[in-house]
């Protein structure tokens, strides 16, 4: 690839920019042996601007005086997995990246639980009596017997928006160790079901992140 011109929405005056299902991307590749040579990629425009009336004026003059210049090395950016095209990385950042730790390498993402029906084994956390659920504080071990005969575990459903720090929101029935969403489980998807339906459980009750696999923006 020895050029790319990222426009994103409104590249076009008869599109308008809201409509953002409509993103527009071009690429230039050239057949050759490989060379060590820098390729060229342009982004002219900003996120703040994208939406506004005019959005296609000035993506034509933000290119014409290379407003979003970026070059970079495609085969340097195979150190990142999956070898996405982060063109606007520059030489420092990528050295940044090599060096540092990957989240993936000391804490893999794990599939929680997914109980095939929540408006039957979840509820809002104000809907249980409060001595019913789980609770413990993140540095405290917590005691085989709670995991039990707690009747109510606190439980992440999804994002929905929030943002850094999950609030006490959900929870999920729980009592005597899940047997009663084990046995659900069981009827409907067979005995094997268990283990990927509640997938990871030595992992349960632990401090930990969520995180969707998809976002739309880091």
């Amino acid at each position: 690839m020895r050029a790319l011109g990222d426009l994103s929405s409104g590249a076009f005056d008869e599109i308008n920019a809201a409509q953002v299902v409509v993103s527009v991307a071009m690429a230039s590749f050239c057949r050759h042996a490989p060379n060590h040579g820098k390729s060229v990629a342009i982004r002219p425009f900003s996120d703040e601007t994208l939406l506004r009336p005019g959005e296609t004026s000035r993506k034509r003059a933000a290119t014409l005086c290379h407003l979003g210049r970026h070059n970079f090395d495609p085969a340097a950016l195979k150190v990142v997995p999956e070898w996405p095209l982060v063109y606007w990385w520059d030489d420092e950042f990528l050295e940044a990246y090599i060096v540092t730790p990957k989240l993936a390498e000391s804490s893999p993402g794990r599939f929680g639980a997914n109980t095939g029906n929540n408006a039957r084994f979840t509820r809002f956390a104000w809907e249980p009596p409060h001595l019913s659920l789980v609770r413990v504080r993140a540095a405290l071990p917590l005691d085989a017997t709670a995991r039990i005969h707690g009747q109510w575990a606190p439980y992440v459903l999804g994002g929905k928006g929030r943002v850094w720090q999950e609030p006490l929101l959900n929870v999920i029935a729980w009592q005597n160790a899940a047997l009663e969403l084990k046995t659900s489980i069981e009827h409907n998807y067979g005995t094997s079901a268990i283990a990927w339906k509640l997938a990871n459980a030595d992992h349960y009750f632990q401090p930990g992140d969520c995180f969707h696999s998809t976002r739309k923006r880091v």
